[in-house]
């Protein structure tokens, strides 16, 4: 009898560990994923892997709290990113979809338990970097919290110059459309960004048709070829012109 009352008990504890676990409605989390899926200025910085973490159960006269993280995972060209401009890339993704979602609720199904979208997460490499999930006037408002130990803004001159996300990543795309190969070796090509190799590589042949050149490929094609080119550290003192005129000879893909 003490063996089946003991069964018992535990049988409860169970049952009740398991009544309070979080249950947000699933329609609605994948209604979330599937717009994040869906925003370019956010999709180029992260990868397809959207999850939720639950986080702690928080208890509070008689009901179940959970705070929600919206888990992404960073893609190269969010890891190219200084520190000041994933500051704003992770502002630009927060008030993205906080556009669609301003109410935080996750419309927990569990009975006297709450689900709510407390933080927007993304991960690079060892890095986390994370973000209240809430609104504020300003851009430089808010703080992210870098590997739960470091809280960071931008200086005050950088906020002067970067008055809104939008206004910021504008500009920086501005000035990475100037970028050209002129004057750069080899040692200048491995720290240039994506996006600065494009418009580099793009302007050139833009230069070469001008003066009659035929080109039979694309950007990428000769981006690809200079990175293996430069990937030899005994070929970083040749001149990136040098490089792509070579690649462009050698492959007959670039011929007056």
């Amino acid at each position: 009898m003490k063996k089946l009352l003991l069964l018992f008990v535990i049988f409860s504890i169970i049952l009740i560990g398991c009544s309070a676990n979080a249950e947000p409605n699933q329609e609605r989390l994948q209604n979330i994923k599937d717009n994040i899926g869906s925003y370019d200025n956010v999709m180029k910085y992260i990868e397809d892997e959207i999850s939720f973490d639950p986080g702690k159960r928080i208890k509070y006269k008689g009901h179940n709290f959970y705070h929600y993280t919206i888990q992404l995972k960073a893609s190269n060209k969010f890891s190219e990113l200084n520190k000041d401009e994933k500051y704003y890339k992770m502002v630009d993704i927060l008030k993205t979809v906080m556009a669609d979602y301003p109410i935080d609720d996750l419309y927990c199904e569990t009975k006297k338990t709450g689900c709510f979208i407390h933080y927007i997460e993304v991960t690079s490499g060892e890095d986390t970097y994370t973000i209240d999930y809430e609104e504020r006037e300003n851009d430089y408002n808010y703080t992210i919290n870098i590997n739960s130990d470091e809280e960071y803004r931008p200086d005050e001159e950088s906020r002067k110059s970067s008055a809104s996300v939008d206004a910021y990543f504008k500009q920086k795309e501005n000035s990475d459309t100037e970028t050209s190969v002129d004057n750069k070796d080899g040692n200048d090509w491995i720290n240039l960004t994506e996006n600065q190799k494009f418009h580099a590589v793009s302007n050139s042949l833009y230069s070469l048709d001008e003066q009659g050149y035929t080109i039979l490929e694309g950007e990428y094609y000769y981006i690809d070829a200079l990175d293996a080119f430069y990937s030899d550290n005994t070929t970083r003192n040749e001149s990136v012109s040098m490089a792509l005129a070579s690649v462009g000879t050698m492959s007959g893909t670039i011929y007056k």
